[in-house]
């Protein structure tokens, strides 16, 4: 077997030995594949999804006002990618201050009476809170006369930076050039008194400035002159910019509208649901609560009746009590019908049957605990059980009201004051109501005659409640036996004896007690 030192040598020797015929030529290299097709044209290449174009166009619009310019901070380089049409475009697309801001600045640019914003500086107008001059966080958006971020009361109006002219032949052409931004009212006018730079000594604000017009009134210049060597100064770009913010402007506005219009939607839907969500939660909650509560209870209709109410968002109840004192009871569960655990309804369930088995064993519900011992009792009993139907009286009875209620009955006070705060109101009523009842009875009067009989019997119980001190009873026994002598001579004569009074007991007022 050969060592590969002599496999070496024999290969070397065969290859001087052989003929050129015989010699194959060494390999050549593969060529790259051109990118050509068969047919001779140049292949395309496939797009870039991570290109900085894509990024700068597409990612850079859709984000928002503060996104954008949180992430114009993170580095140069993403800065210099940020355009005017992204700028615009998000402002446009999230509404707010920013779209009011660059509504504003769109119109100056447009008539070229301000010095074109750059991107960044657009971005911070959009983003801004607080006057560029005095820090003052008074300010919401750009100024619509000047497009800058400054306040009325501290800046604008001071005589640091804007003087007032009247509009007289001598400041009205000046100020009601095109290209002059200035704040007119009627027969007066704010102009910027001289030139403004922003934080970055970048010149901002009006073009037009009261150093302009002094050199044009002293007829040094003419305003065409001095606007052109203003437009001079302006950045080389400057018009390139301001046609890209209108196009933007422009071509966005349709677009925000439709966006706007889809978040409202949206959000309307939201809100709808999370109301009908919050709906079945309280209705679940109130299904608990009716589960619990011992059905033979007299009370358990009444306490848990209840209607839907019509809301607007889902911080508002849904639901209304027909009882106040049951409304108190569960009103927190009614807010957040998430917190009725087994427990607080257990404890509401208490709460209920405490204060509802009290006034049901004390008859608070019907007046049948009043006692009819006279005829103003009596009187007074059936005016309540009439008017006071489907026991309306504790509708709006509270938890403080049961509290006292139980000390009255305790003390062996009267609970109608309680039960009734318009007590003088339903004792009037109530005794009105008896004595036209009398005489209509008796066929001294017709029911038709009603309004004034009334107000002749309040007027009646009020003079005897004044000029006497009898007992409420002994003061109906006086009023029924006076009454239908005086309504007779009251049809008799077509009028009362005391027609003005009559009048004050005609008018609303007399039908609620007296202060004094």
């Amino acid at each position: 077997m050969s060592s590969p030192r002599r496999k070496r040598h024999i290969h070397l020797d065969d290859a001087n030995n052989s003929s050129d015929d015989d010699r194959k030529p060494p390999a050549k290299k593969k060529k790259k594949s051109s990118k050509k097709s068969s047919n001779g044209q140049q292949q395309q290449d496939l797009p870039d999804f991570f290109s900085v174009d894509l990024v700068a166009t597409k990612i850079f619009s859709f984000l928002d006002t503060k996104e954008l310019y949180a992430m114009s901070k993170t580095s140069k380089y993403v800065r210099c990618l940020i355009r005017h049409e992204h700028v615009v475009r998000s402002a446009l697309m999230h509404g707010g201050h920013a779209q009011q801001s660059m509504t504003n600045l769109v119109e100056l640019v447009r008539h070229c009476s301000i010095w074109t914003p750059t991107a960044l500086r657009l971005l911070r107008l959009c983003n801004g809170r607080r006057c560029e001059h005095c820090n003052a966080a008074r300010v919401n958006c750009v100024n619509k006369d000047y497009g800058l971020f400054l306040c009325w009361n501290n800046c604008i109006t001071s005589n640091h930076f804007s003087k007032k002219v009247g509009m007289n032949k001598k400041w009205k052409p000046l100020v009601t050039h095109d290209r002059c931004a200035a704040a007119t009212y009627s027969s007066t006018a704010f102009i910027f008194l001289h030139p403004f730079k922003d934080s970055c000594g970048d010149p901002a604000g009006p073009l037009i400035t009261k150093v302009t017009m002094d050199k044009v009134l002293a007829k040094k210049t003419t305003l065409d002159k001095e606007l052109e060597k203003l437009d001079q100064q302006r950045h080389e770009h400057a018009a390139r910019h301001a046609e890209e913010i209108i196009a933007t402007f422009e071509n966005s506005q349709q677009e925000a509208r439709d966006r706007k219009t889809e978040k409202e939607k949206a959000k309307e839907e939201a809100r709808g649901n999370a109301i009908e969500r919050k709906r079945e939660n309280v209705k679940q909650f109130l299904s608990k609560l009716e589960a619990v509560v011992d059905d033979n209870a007299p009370w358990k209709q009444f306490a848990l009746e209840h209607k839907e109410t019509t809301v607007y968002t889902s911080a508002c109840n849904t639901v209304q009590m027909k009882c106040s004192f049951t409304h108190e009871v569960v009103k927190d569960c009614l807010k957040a019908p998430s917190k009725a655990t087994k427990k607080k309804i257990q404890g509401m369930k208490q709460q209920l049957e405490e204060g509802f088995n009290f006034i049901w064993e004390n008859c608070l519900h019907n007046f049948e605990f009043m006692p009819e011992t006279n005829e103003f009792e009596k009187t007074m009993k059936a005016y309540c059980g009439r008017e006071f139907y489907d026991m309306m009286h504790i509708q709006s009875i509270t938890a403080s009201d049961v509290a006292k209620l139980k000390t009255l009955l305790q003390n062996g006070s009267d609970p109608i004051p309680t039960l009734l705060p318009s007590l003088p109101r339903c004792v009037e009523r109530a005794v009105t109501d008896r004595l036209l009842a009398t005489v209509v009875a008796e066929g001294i009067a017709e029911r038709k005659n009603s309004v004034f009989l009334r107000a002749h019997a309040l007027h009646l119980w009020r003079s005897l409640r004044k000029t006497t001190d009898l007992a409420p009873h002994n003061r109906l026994n006086a009023c029924l036996n006076k009454f239908p002598k005086m309504a007779k001579e009251w049809i008799q004569f077509k009028e009362p004896p005391d027609s003005k009074a009559c009048l004050d007991a005609l008018s609303l007022s007399a039908f609620f007690p007296r202060k004094g």
